[in-house]
């Protein structure tokens, strides 16, 4: 009998923060080695996710939401 594993996957919330400044102290904190954000259209994170791909040192993932 084979086991499976499962990935495992957190979420944490920093919101005393601005988003690129928690990002990059909390993968200076905790171990990453990817960041992954999905991108809604037309809402507050657009640009923000933008910003992050130029300021981030970890590889970065935006997966688009389609409905």
């Amino acid at each position: 009998m084979k086991k499976i594993i499962l990935p495992t996957h957190l979420f944490h919330d920093l919101s005393s923060q601005k988003v690129i400044t928690a990002i990059n102290n909390f993968q200076m904190k905790k171990r990453m080695n990817l960041l992954a954000m999905v991108q809604n259209k037309h809402t507050f994170i657009e640009p923000t996710i933008k910003k992050i791909g130029f300021h981030v040192t970890i590889p970065f993932m935006v997966i688009p939401h389609t409905t």
